[in-house]
């Protein structure tokens, strides 16, 4: 009997072990089960606020600014010589309120609850990497503000496009892209095309989102730079400052109500102190901005720190600028308020996200062209192509030959074409150009190393040809580009484009914000880009179309120095392979005694560099386009 105690704690000890066994099992698949769970909420898509809340945390706040002036650029943050000024400064009272009611008709609806956007692993990795870059210059900006915010926004607005409800309620026509001109059409550019010269296949758009060596983001040039604006139709400039020169304590202090001419007035009688100073400051980054705006014909604009944004407006009354101060780190804090799960208030629409896609009065963007995904060169049709591109919908007005026959002088009627001699051509087109811009005067694409292209119809005669628009800096090298044209006169139409001629424009052209056209150079069409065209199947075939085109165009001494598939096409009318863009062309000499001729007028010694270096074009035109073909069989 005495035995039986110890037996009932013996098993009592049991029971009590397997009790723990068995809870600590339990406890193990409970945490396991929420392990997989979490893991799973990571790598599902996110639903709007989940995004929103993400963005902020994880991205926002990854933010870094470079302290050490030895590691950040310099230069100028206030230049605006030269800039259109506004009269005056007054607050955007009413912003707040708008935006909210934006908001309101957004989360409303079911797409906020929609799981459409990225996943919060992707955005905590990301989040990662950025926090390893400190921000030291608008370059450094450009990227940090491209994966934080742009590429977020884009996405929202993209999804809301495709969502019924709200694409109607706010008459959305289309996506909406970002895009990064600076320096576009500078002579800063000249550096950038030569640095994308030096590999044999590489990414186009990579290529010159490339900061030229030695180049600094100093405010050295005084033609205008829009940093940022919508694709295709540009509906909102974004002008970026790096926070080390705009300094989120400036913009606190110099950002209020203020008659610009007063400022001017204080400095012209040196009555400045330091108060006076950072209102200057911020009224000619202000400045800087709204030029671009007005020039580009659009009514909402932002300054962009990183750490700030002011939203601009400019109204009705151009004279005024109305702006809106937005700090995502204190207006929102480190956490947005938001709870998966819980209704209650939050800071979502505070965030750098949460204000863009809710911008009050957002115009609607118009279709925004989809991206070529063919290969690394044919990622987008080159800008200076004269070619049928998927803007160029209407139907040629005049063939080849017909263009050949008035390029040559000879104007006459043909069957179907009233056609006109090239100077008439040329005095009709000024004069059209001359009265307006506008209209029949189509840009397309984005801009090339030197140029814009345009779609360009002479009304009185419903001709529709290619024009290379050009500012003042670089009318020299469209000249020179027009000079080897006329020397390829015996085979334009043929394996080049036909020539019509060149026109100092007599108005200019504020083409979106970045610079001022003066010069056009017209051509006839030449074709679809290569890479549109070429299969595996007929690439021998078209390699010999090539070969053809080059062996014409050295035939004649020009050696093309571009001869890349960015530059061939092939014309469906004539069945032939037509170059394009001879911009870097060189002359050959006659005699062994000369030397060749290039663009910039500097002379080159011939050396071996006749037969070969013809040779040599051919050989790597033929490498870049095998490598085309591999891409496009993958």
């Amino acid at each position: 009997m005495a035995e039986e105690p110890r037996d009932y704690e013996a098993l009592m000890a049991l029971y009590q072990a397997e009790k723990r066994r068995r809870e600590a099992a339990e406890q193990n698949a409970l945490e396991e089960k929420r392990g997989r769970e979490a893991a799973e909420q990571k790598l599902r898509p996110t639903n709007l606020p989940e995004f929103l809340d993400a963005c902020h945390i994880h991205l926002h706040a990854s933010l870094i600014v470079q302290k050490n002036p030895t590691m950040s650029t310099q230069g100028n943050p206030d230049n605006a010589k030269n800039k259109l000024r506004p009269e005056r400064l007054e607050r955007w009272e009413d912003f707040a309120k708008h935006q909210m009611a934006i908001w309101d008709d957004i989360m409303a609806s079911d797409f906020a609850s929609k799981r459409q956007f990225a996943p919060l692993s992707a955005l905590e990795q990301s989040g990662k990497d950025l926090r390893q870059q400190k921000i030291g210059s608008e370059i450094d900006l450009h990227i940090f503000q491209r994966d934080t915010v742009d590429k977020r926004v884009s996405s929202i607005i993209e999804s809301m496009y495709y969502n019924k409800e709200l694409r109607e309620k706010f008459n959305l026509l289309g996506t909406v892209n970002f895009e990064n001109h600076a320096n576009m059409l500078s002579p800063e550019s000249q550096l950038e095309e030569g640095m994308e010269q030096l590999t044999v296949h590489q990414k186009g758009k990579q290529a010159k989102e490339k900061q030229p060596s030695g180049s600094t983001d100093t405010a050295g040039s005084s033609h205008p730079r829009a940093d940022q604006f919508c694709h295709r139709t540009a509906a909102f400039i974004v002008e970026y400052k790096a926070p080390h020169k705009l300094q989120l304590t400036h913009i606190n202090n110099g950002l209020d109500e203020i008659e610009l001419e007063d400022i001017v007035q204080d400095v012209v009688q040196r009555k400045v102190d330091d108060k006076d100073d950072v209102r200057r400051l911020v009224a000619a980054v202000i400045t800087q901005a709204f030029s671009y705006m007005v020039n580009l014909g659009v009514e909402h604009g932002c300054v962009c720190t990183g750490e700030a944004y002011i939203f601009l407006r400019v109204g009705e009354d151009p004279r005024t600028v109305y702006y809106y101060l937005s700090v995502p780190e204190g207006d929102v804090t480190d956490t947005t308020g938001w709870t998966a799960g819980l209704e209650g208030p939050n800071r979502l629409h505070l965030t750098a996200v949460g204000q863009m896609p809710a911008r009050p009065s957002t115009p609607s963007c118009g279709q925004a062209e989809k991206r070529h995904q063919s290969s690394d060169e044919e990622s987008g049709p080159d800008p200076d192509t004269p070619s049928r591109q998927q803007s160029l919908s209407q139907p040629l007005s005049r063939t080849q030959k017909t263009t050949r026959g008035s390029s040559s002088g000879r104007g006459h009627h043909g069957e179907r074409y009233h056609q006109i001699d090239r100077p008439t051509f040329l005095a009709l087109m000024r004069r059209q150009l001359a009265d307006d811009l506008d209209t029949d005067c189509d840009p397309v694409g984005r801009p090339g190393a030197i140029g814009v292209l345009f779609r360009v119809r002479l009304r009185s005669h419903g001709y529709v040809v290619a024009a290379k628009g050009t500012p003042a800096w670089f009318i020299q090298r469209l000249r020179w580009e027009a000079s080897i044209y006329e020397r390829l006169r015996p085979i334009q139409g043929i394996y080049v484009p036909v020539h019509l001629g060149n026109i100092d424009l007599e108005t200019r052209y504020h083409y979106e914000g970045i610079c001022e056209l003066v010069h056009m150079m017209f051509l006839s069409f030449g074709g679809n880009l290569i890479g549109q065209h070429l299969t595996a199947e007929n690439k021998t075939l078209v390699s010999e179309q090539v070969k053809r085109s080059a062996d014409a165009i050295h035939g004649l001494r020009v050696l093309h120095k571009d001869l890349m598939p960015r530059n061939i096409l092939w014309n469906e009318e004539t069945k032939h392979v037509m170059v394009i863009d001879f911009e870097r062309a060189e002359v050959e000499p006659i005699s062994a005694k000369r030397t060749w001729k290039t663009p910039t007028g500097n002379s080159v010694k011939q050396g071996q560099t006749g037969p070969s270096a013809c040779t040599k074009e051919i050989r790597r035109a033929m490498t870049e386009l095998n490598a085309l073909t591999i891409v496009i069989r993958l």
